[in-house]
């Protein structure tokens, strides 16, 4: 890749994370914006339907705050031309609703989750989550990748740094290895992460999450992390 187209690509996400743009207006995509055009970039928005996960200080649902965090990626994602695909755009689980127990319809869209990965050659898959603990205090994101990919641990550093350094600076956190409590990264077969952008339990951190203001900062700067990392494979392991 050019080093020049590297350099307009990189003035627009950051003047659009500078100006926090409302929206991006399709008349406005550039035609040329390719980047890597044969990867494509599973955006799963974690949870959804019958499973809200974790439930914020004010009562909000973890998989609305996801979705709306999905849908920017996608937004931003494909205005540069990069291949999304959107694990769902609306509030539904993605497994066989006809099973009979919770714990079964959940475990298979756990498994209809990881299975979007054989569907692409080439891909990367992002799972986009909020945290929770028992203390208020805790908060800041916090990016988990799969064990069996040095890809997964790669792009899960690029996230990490590229999110904190754009949003949190004062986050110290490090990327982690999932375990086996993380089905669809334990198994994963492309380069996987987990994004748990910020605690819902914390009730600052909350009312940041539910901010469209903050929601589009945050997604700009996912983006810009994706977007580097693809760049970095084209050139084989150089940083934007």
């Amino acid at each position: 890749m050019k080093k020049k187209y590297i350099t307009i690509i990189s003035l627009l996400i950051f003047a659009a994370f500078s100006c926090n743009i409302a929206k991006i207006s399709e008349a406005t995509k550039p035609a040329s914006a390719n980047v890597n055009n044969q990867t494509t970039v599973i955006i799963d928005a974690g949870h959804g339907g019958e499973d809200g996960g974790a439930i914020g200080k004010s009562g909000s649902f973890e998989k609305d705050i996801n979705l709306q965090f999905a849908l920017k990626v996608n937004e931003y994602l494909s205005f540069l031309g990069i291949n999304t695909y959107m694990v769902r755009t609306e509030d539904r689980a993605i497994g066989d609703n006809s099973l009979p127990t919770i714990r079964e319809r959940k475990v298979s869209d756990i498994h209809a989750r990881a299975a979007l990965m054989d569907l692409f050659d080439n891909s990367i898959y992002l799972s986009i989550h909020q945290n929770e603990f028992s203390e208020n205090y805790v908060h800041g994101t916090q990016v988990f990748y799969a064990p069996n990919s040095e890809e997964s641990k790669k792009l899960a550093l690029v996230i990490q740094k590229t999110v904190c350094s754009l949003t949190q600076p004062n986050n110290t956190k490090v990327p982690k290895e999932s375990g086996t409590n993380i089905y669809v990264l334990y198994n994963a077969t492309k380069p996987a992460c987990l994004c748990e952008c910020g605690f819902v339990s914390n009730s600052e951190e909350e009312k940041l999450l539910l901010s469209e203001d903050y929601q589009r900062k945050f997604s700009l700067a996912l983006s810009y992390s994706v977007l580097n990392y693809l760049i970095m494979e084209e050139n084989n392991g150089t940083e934007v």
